[in-house]
């Protein structure tokens, strides 16, 4: 969690399983349950089923267009589970996408929160204007057309740091991760770190000086095949948030819309990540260097917890007012 939630709720119920979550939403006398990312068959059900007032955060629960390899049950799940629903969170533009490309009918009453910074301090990354360039990748390492392999080669081959931080479920000896352990042996300006946690994460974020995220097709003008190409558009990514909050600046192609939005509003600079880039990176980085060092720090205290805290109280409120006048 990146925040306490017994700071912001009466009662927080960390309840796993369908059937304990149906058995808070029938037996909670309170007058609204918010769900949190629950998946596309537990919000049905939950929403179908729901004795009082139910709000859903859909990070979770809209996956169906998001890989193409889910069963089509899913489309009907989450579509009547946002359908019925009395209102709904969500951290991302993916729900705008499926309104108008794939006819989702939308709760009256929806709002957008963004996935939030941690409530820690870390160190703010160091700022200078030369020197080697250190660039890190943290958070869930995609395989397929999701690899960032051809990206780290590129930023290698031109004499720039890479550091990837993986999941700890992502074994170095899996089959799909090899070809990263062979880089790490072929340049020395790879390196495949061990996963860390809490202040340590925070502190070897703050010691590079650009973040990456990158979606390979969308760099190399390649037909997307996993995933539909709005569900790319439209995602957030809470790893791009842990740049941000470290102070750095974010390598990152245009085409993930929201992202770039993000990466441009929230960070110290946000450097658009295609070929051309990868062709000669060097001398962009250093430029972008140039920039950061004389950029201004950011207000993030919008989108933190503290300012979307309020936000999210006064939308319980327009909820239950609109359910009391309803009758």
């Amino acid at each position: 969690m990146k925040y306490d939630a017994n700071k912001y709720f009466r009662l927080h119920a960390r309840a796993g399983g369908l059937f304990r979550l149906l058995w808070v939403t029938w037996y909670f006398q309170g007058p609204l349950i918010h769900v949190f990312a629950p998946d596309g068959a537990q919000a049905y059900l939950l929403c179908k089923a729901k004795a009082g007032r139910l709000l859903l955060d859909i990070n979770d629960t809209c996956m169906s267009h998001l890989l193409n390899i889910n069963p089509r049950i899913w489309h009907f799940c989450e579509r009547e589970a946002i359908r019925t629903a009395d209102g709904m969170t969500h951290r991302d533009l993916r729900v705008k996408y499926l309104h108008k490309l794939y006819g989702y009918s939308l709760p009256r009453h929806n709002i957008l929160i963004q996935d939030p910074p941690t409530e820690v301090s870390p160190l703010q990354s160091k700022v200078k204007i030369e020197g080697d360039i250190h660039v890190v990748s943290s958070g869930y390492l995609g395989i397929g057309e999701n690899t960032i392999l051809r990206t780290v080669r590129a930023l290698c081959a031109n004499r720039i740091h890479v550091h990837l931080y993986t999941m700890p479920l992502q074994r170095k000896d899996d089959p799909e991760m090899r070809v990263y352990g062979e880089l790490q042996e072929e340049t020395e300006y790879f390196h495949w770190e061990e996963p860390v946690y809490g202040e340590i994460y925070w502190e070897r974020l703050s010691s590079c000086d650009f973040g990456l995220t990158t979606y390979e097709p969308f760099v190399f003008g390649e037909r997307v095949t996993l995933c539909t190409v709005d569900a790319v558009q439209g995602c957030a990514s809470s790893r791009l948030m842990d740049y941000v909050q470290a102070g750095l600046g974010i390598i990152i192609p245009p085409g993930v819309a929201f992202q770039w939005f993000l990466a441009r509003r929230y960070a110290s600079v946000a450097v658009p990540l295609t070929r051309e880039f990868l062709s000669n990176p060097r001398p962009v980085l250093e430029s972008a260097l140039r920039k950061r060092a004389q950029s201004k720090k950011k207000n993030l205290s919008t989108i933190s917890v503290q300012g979307a805290a309020p936000r999210l109280g006064r939308f319980y409120s327009e909820v239950l007012e609109a359910a009391l006048t309803q009758g």
